[in-house]
């Protein structure tokens, strides 16, 4: 898949007797094999470890179940100062998403993702679940270069996104600690760069992305949203089997919305995630991916969490 077209010095010299010129070739073949073993075996291992639902530059289409569970900590307010939770006060939010990829060029791919969430909520003598459709995603990655391809030029990708109000909006729930919500209840799309590369065994993966909320109006309030730039980076580590270990870290950073045209600088918003991700092939086209993310007590308006994510893979080549 990564073959170098390099010129070797052994080419411009002269050559040696033929039983050294045997041996020679020998070694710089079995070189090369190892080397473009190795860079393919972390540019496949690697995908999952910044977009779970990406295809590997051999894979046609993939269909997945992912699982996720997240429970909530504390929350920091606008001043960064970190808030436990209240006494016997907590969250628990649960997602199932169905997701579908499909390569629609050669280097072009396109993924789904809906989700179903349900959450539970509680304080001091009430409980509250709920749960529906949350919103809808859909993203666009085109490869202009693979990792590995290049021995000077790292990988890189143009990333399109889009997420649908699909989901129950806050102001729409009904039930008595808003358990009920499902989605944000606002168009948002998104653009940026994916950058990798892969050394040996080591691959390095980085996005970053700019996010765009449309307004939203809620009765007489009309809020409109600043942009969000975050950056996502991943370094791991890719096995002769094809499973591969990563450490992943991700920083957000959303600017002051606008309430009724009237700045609102306490509505900032930031935070940074650190995670552990990985990959392991249980056959030549299934797949299980996982990932253990938590929230840093450092950033505004957030709500801090930690999250453990499980996906199960069936690929077509």
């Amino acid at each position: 898949m990564m073959r170098s077209s390099r010129t070797t010095s052994s080419d411009l010299s002269p050559s040696p007797p033929s039983g050294e010129r045997v041996g020679v070739r020998g070694f710089l073949l079995c070189l090369l094999l190892f080397s473009s073993h190795a860079y393919a075996q972390a540019c496949c291992a690697g995908t999952a470890a910044l977009s779970p639902a990406r295809l590997t530059p051999h894979e046609d289409a993939a269909v997945a179940l992912e699982l996720r569970t997240g429970l909530q900590q504390g929350s920091l307010d606008s001043a960064s100062v970190f808030h436990p939770n209240a006494s016997k006060s907590g969250e628990l939010d649960l997602t199932q998403s169905l997701v579908g990829t499909l390569r629609v060029l050669r280097n072009a791919q396109l993924s789904l993702v809906v989700p179903v969430s349900e959450s539970a909520r509680w304080v001091p003598g009430l409980t509250d679940f709920g749960g529906g459709l949350g919103d809808v995603s859909l993203a666009a990655r085109y490869d202009f270069l693979l990792a590995g391809e290049s021995a000077r030029l790292p990988g890189l990708a143009l990333l399109v996104g889009a997420l649908f109000p699909t989901g129950r909006a806050p102001e729409r729930a009904l039930n008595p600690l808003g358990a009920d919500a499902t989605g944000q209840g606002v168009w948002q799309g998104s653009l940026g760069l994916g950058v990798e590369q892969s050394v040996g065994h080591v691959f390095l993966q980085s996005a970053a992305l700019v996010q765009q909320r449309l307004p939203r109006t809620v009765g007489a309030v009309t809020q409109s949203f600043g942009a969000t730039f975050s950056l996502s980076l991943a370094a791991g580590w890719a096995f002769d089997s094809g499973a591969a270990v990563a450490v992943t870290g991700n920083s957000l950073l959303s600017l002051p919305s606008r309430i009724n045209g009237v700045l609102a600088s306490d509505t900032l918003q930031s935070r940074t995630t650190l995670g552990l991700s990985g990959a392991l092939p249980l056959t030549d086209t299934w797949r299980l991916q996982g990932s253990l993310a938590t929230q840093l007590p450092f950033g505004r308006n957030e709500l801090l969490s930690t999250t453990l994510t499980l996906m199960l893979l069936r690929t077509w080549t």
